[in-house]
């Protein structure tokens, strides 16, 4: 018999009419749904076939940046990132050039930066596909639709048919954070591109342009880009910047975490979890009926 936990303040929006998952995860056995940072409501699959629901609680991680550390991460970065851009820069700049076209700085830079935030992102997508199972891609999708169906209908569901017609994608998932160095890094490099065209503009006269420009351009990029990442690094001036193109990004990676085909067991496993999550946090969407549901139980 489970120890009986106190449940602590529950984490859920005071608007009226409105659902919100405050958050959820899965594993290759679980499928959770959180009450606060520190409780959950975990469902498991037994070996006979029934599932198990317990609310669980975890140690709560106390997260201390140390200034130092952010410092010295922001220099590694901007060293690495600044010279990738840099020869990119160069090397889009001589093709363009070997058939005809010239580009402007600000084209070259933004096409940089796009270029590299892409491989980037496919090299974590790759990374996803390779650390994923089958077995957590099927709970990761239960996962997500079960949240999208509560979000939407404010309401459990009544069959497995209902649930499958939900998205297996969302905007707020975990993969995510998996993306954001790299999004602060674009962020900070799209930035840096609009600022150094503009000082070229306003103090690069048109007779001086040229392999001399070039140099200049190389100087200024990398003291702008120094001074942004601090800014975004350390002092978190431009984070909802990252974190707002980071949601977007993270869909298309989803693709290599999750799947289509769903298993039936694993919606089961995401029903008992998000009802007993349900009657503790949003007791006025939960129906009595939902404990007798047939397509469930």
């Amino acid at each position: 018999m489970q120890e009986r936990i106190k449940i602590g303040k529950v984490n859920r929006t005071h608007k009226p009419n409105r659902l919100l998952v405050y958050d959820a995860e899965s594993s290759e056995k679980t499928i959770q749904f959180y009450i606060n940072k520190e409780q959950y409501v975990r469902a498991e699959k037994n070996e006979d076939g029934t599932f198990e629901v317990k609310i669980k609680e975890r140690k709560k991680k106390v997260r201390r940046r140390k200034q130092v550390n952010n410092t010295k991460r922001a220099l590694d970065r901007f060293l690495t990132f600044s010279f990738i851009i840099i020869i990119l820069y160069f090397v889009l700049t001589f093709a363009f050039v070997c058939i005809g076209i010239q580009l402007n700085h600000l084209t070259g830079l933004i096409i940089a930066n796009v270029l590299l935030y892409i491989t980037l992102a496919i090299d974590v997508a790759k990374k996803e596909w390779l650390e994923t199972s089958k077995a957590s891609r099927s709970k990761h999708s239960a996962e997500h639709m079960m949240v999208n169906f509560l979000e939407k209908n404010r309401r459990l569901p009544i069959s497995t048919a209902e649930v499958k017609k939900a998205s297996r994608f969302s905007k707020n998932c975990g993969t995510r954070y998996e993306i954001i160095e790299q999004t602060e890094m674009f962020v900070q490099g799209i930035i840096t591109a609009i600022i150094v065209s503009l000082l070229i503009e306003l103090f690069y006269p048109k007779r001086l342009q040229g392999i001399r420009l070039e140099y200049n351009l190389v100087a200024m990029l990398y003291i702008v880009l120094n001074l942004i990442m601090v800014l975004f690094s350390v002092y978190h001036r431009l984070e909802f910047l990252a974190k707002s193109i980071a949601k977007l990004v993270s869909i298309p990676i989803q693709c290599c975490n999750t799947t289509k085909y769903v298993k039936t067991s694993d919606l089961r496993m995401a029903y008992y979890a998000a009802r007993e999550w349900l009657k503790i946090v949003y007791p006025e969407f939960y129906r009595d009926e939902d404990d007798s549901n047939p397509f469930f139980n």
